[in-house]
């Protein structure tokens, strides 16, 4: 055998350059990645309990966020899908601290009371056009005072018509979903699209 091995590495080094080097090199690392997504696979299937009976699931408390940059129909399809989740629901608005807009907190708070809508608002302040660290600020807050309650963020997103016009959309719920995955340990990202043809089915007929 030792011998055999010997002629392998000399025939491996004198055709190295022939193309040797792939079963050198190439072949190790296939191995090395399929070890580790085997691998992989049984941490995830373990932390799941894959073939195995679960406990019985039960009803947590819980509090949706929903992050509102404006009033429309897209803000009150979201609110109405996290009242359906749960019956403690809260509406975060983040404002930019513009100098130029020094009212903008106020005007959306005004437009917020007269909709009527009985969902608290919460106002985050960002010195910086950025929604990732001020809501992952309000969400770690959320994470420390209460341990025993599920935290969902609900991101509300319109589904585009064409394909073209995924571009023009649903850029800020991206980065909310980024920031927050990174940001924080255990709340869960709810992403629900819209289709504007719920609107148009629902718009009363013409005479």
């Amino acid at each position: 055998r030792s011998l055999t091995f010997a002629a392998i590495i000399i025939e491996l080094i004198s055709k190295f350059t022939q193309g040797a080097w792939v079963v050198v090199l190439l072949i190790p690392l296939l191995v090395a990645g399929f070890t580790a997504v085997r691998r992989a696979y049984d941490r995830i299937g373990g932390l799941l309990g894959i073939g195995q009976i679960p406990p019985p699931p039960h009803q947590e408390k819980s509090l949706v966020v929903v992050p509102v940059l404006g009033l429309s129909r897209l803000t009150a399809e979201a609110i109405s899908a996290a009242l359906s989740l749960s019956d403690e629901v809260t509406a975060v608005n983040i404002v930019y601290d513009d100098p130029e807009n020094p009212d903008a907190e106020a005007r959306f708070r005004r437009k917020w009371s007269e909709w009527g809508v009985d969902v608290p608002l919460v106002t985050l302040h960002s010195g910086r056009r950025s929604l990732g660290p001020p809501m992952v600020s309000y969400l770690r807050t959320l994470e420390e005072e209460d341990t025993h309650r599920r935290l969902v963020v609900l991101i509300a997103e319109l589904e585009p018509m064409r394909p073209w016009q995924w571009i023009l959309h649903n850029q800020r719920g991206l980065v909310l979903d980024r920031a927050i995955r990174n940001g924080t340990d255990n709340v869960v990202i709810c992403r629900i699209r819209f289709r504007p043809t719920i609107w148009s089915l629902n718009e009363p007929a013409g005479p």
